[in-house]
């Protein structure tokens, strides 16, 4: 049996491979807890090009999960997330998937294949990723309705650590 892969297929595995290989850090897989940073205002746009921003509302909770259309982690990750949408909607907690250094044409050409329930950011100069020092794909950063970081989880997250984080995240808002 004859398998071939296409070019292009295969350039974006080596790719992916190289960056995971790269951003790896030798941090466990473990949250990193934060007290008051503050998230950076940043100014991005999202797929129906409305200009979005981090900046705090007031009024809840936000989880951003840093992604990519080609990272094999992030893929694996965004059906956990998607199921996650509306209990998270329900408890007042705002899920965005923030991609990281692609182009809008390359996120709908994404979607097309791939549906997303999270609220899509666009950010082409990473610049969330790079204000937040997180080069780890998949990341998920947990900030409360102040705009306070709270946690970082690096990687593919499960649905149950995530609960965790998000139960911490809605008892440190109200505290």
């Amino acid at each position: 049996m004859n398998v071939s892969i296409h070019p292009r297929v295969f350039v974006m595995l080596i790719v992916g491979l190289i960056w995971i290989i790269v951003t790896r850090h030798d941090t466990a897989t473990q949250p990193q807890f934060f007290d008051g940073n503050r998230i950076p205002d940043i100014q991005l746009m999202d797929v129906a090009d409305a200009v979005v921003s981090t900046k705090p509302s007031q009024a809840n909770p936000v989880v951003y999960t840093l992604w990519t259309t080609w990272c094999p982690a992030c893929a694996a990750n965004m059906p956990i997330l998607n199921q996650l949408v509306p209990e998270m909607e329900a408890r007042g907690i705002r899920m965005i998937a923030v991609n990281q250094g692609e182009t809008l044409v390359q996120i709908q050409t994404h979607l097309t294949h791939t549906p997303i329930a999270l609220e899509i950011w666009q950010d082409p100069q990473r610049q969330l990723g790079m204000a937040l020092q997180v080069n780890d794909l998949p990341s998920t950063i947990f900030v409360d309705a102040n705009g306070n970081i709270r946690l970082v989880y690096r990687g593919p997250i499960t649905s149950a650590l995530f609960r965790i984080m998000a139960d911490e995240l809605v008892h440190k808002t109200h505290r």
